[in-house]
């Protein structure tokens, strides 16, 4: 009696552990059809334990209950698991044609099992003891089927946290694919005003040299009237140069922006970004294209020392005001605060370091539009007000 109930744990424990396995056509596994060979062989052992690995493997498998009934019924003399069996195919198939005859083979098996245990256990203790194994097998079922409960619910929690996961992915994969798609367009405008730039720069040249032309046929001249107009002509013609010099400057601080905006952007890590050289340099312009040392006009002040001045001056008044700049970690912001823009400064850069992420640079972007022309024409110097996130 004790080898049955322990062979019923093990039905249980199978049952238990066999759950959630895909169904498929359980007939054309090998192990059935080697069972079926060993049980037409008399084999009934070797059926017994083919149809049982099955049943590890696939345990929704009401064809291979079934057999497995009919062998511990017919040939093993095992009513109890006969009955266990049967009533899996009848919770498997329900409604199969063979379903009311496999009711009644339920039920005869039931019937012997009763009438093999009175014949066996006709003491009264025998049959109390009994009754105690029974009830702790009915135990042990009811544990294993709150075990499969429980681990299906993990299941459909787990299936839930993928999708979840799946859907976060598509996202970000379409976010960046938006991304690449504004990197290109915005390359292509910068390319296009970078060659107009050049354009600009050659009509200059040839209209240098026709002032040059004209200064040397002036030169035999002593008409003080037309040397100053040519003088005038020529300041005119310098200011405009410094025009267009920090016109390219502005352009490629808007391309450099653009590319570390793009790269912070995807990567979304802490890592220090390292420009590259740029895909298409401008012409150099760091050379006036004038000579400043002219014998017609006094000597003056650089713009470009006067330049580096002012931007020492400024980065040394807002020096106070960056404190909260040299911070590493993220600043929970609970009203708004002013960040003065330093070199190499991006918005996705300047949104992770308040926010911890750079993908709200949009947030900085929309408060401070009075400021920022797009997105990347930051420039140091300039006051950005980081407004704080919405609960």
């Amino acid at each position: 009696m004790k080898k049955l109930i322990y062979t019923l744990f093990i039905a249980t424990a199978m049952f238990a552990g066999g759950c959630g396995i895909q169904n498929g056509d359980e007939t054309m596994h090998p192990l059935f059809k080697k069972a079926s060979g060993a049980k037409k062989d008399g084999d009934y052992k070797l059926a017994e334990e083919c149809y049982n690995k099955l049943l590890q493997v696939k345990y929704e498998s009401p064809k291979t209950h079934l057999r497995l009934a009919g062998l511990y019924d017919e040939q093993l003399n095992q009513p109890l698991m006969a009955y266990y069996h049967y009533g899996q195919f009848l919770k498997f198939a329900p409604n199969s044609p063979e379903a009311a005859n496999v009711k009644k083979w339920q039920a005869a098996a039931l019937k012997k099992f009763y009438i093999k245990t009175r014949k066996k256990f006709s003491d009264p203790d025998d049959a109390k003891q009994l009754q105690v194994e029974l009830d702790a097998a009915s135990e042990k079922i009811k544990t294993s089927e709150t075990r499969k409960k429980l681990l299906m619910r993990y299941i459909t929690q787990l299936k839930s946290h993928i999708g979840k996961i799946n859907e976060s992915a598509s996202k970000l994969q379409t976010e960046r694919d938006r991304l690449q798609a504004d990197y290109e367009i915005q390359r292509e405008k910068l390319k296009k005003q970078q060659q107009e730039i050049i354009d600009q720069n050659i009509e200059l040249k040839a209209n240098k040299e026709e002032i040059d032309a004209s200064q040397q046929a002036l030169a035999t001249k002593n008409t003080e009237e037309e040397i100053k107009h040519l003088i005038e002509s020529r300041n005119n013609l310098k200011e405009q140069l410094l025009t267009k010099e920090k016109e390219l400057q502005n352009l490629k601080l808007d391309f450099e922006n653009l590319r570390r905006m793009f790269y912070e952007r995807n990567q979304d890590s802490d890592n220090e970004y390292r420009p590259t050289k740029s895909i298409a340099e401008p012409i150099s312009m760091e050379k006036p294209l004038l000579d400043a040392s002219s014998a017609m006009e006094a000597p003056r002040q650089s713009p470009k020392k006067s330049l580096v001045k002012q931007e020492v001056k400024s980065s040394a008044e807002t020096s106070k005001t960056n404190s909260i700049q040299k911070q590493d970690k993220p600043v929970i912001l609970t009203q708004a605060v002013k960040y003065t823009v330093r070199h190499g400064d991006t918005l996705t850069g300047i949104s992770r370091r308040f926010y911890g992420t750079s993908r709200l640079y949009k947030l900085i972007f929309d408060a401070n539009r009075n400021i920022l022309q797009t997105e990347f024409s930051l420039r140091p110097g300039q006051l950005l007000t980081i407004p704080p996130l919405k609960k």
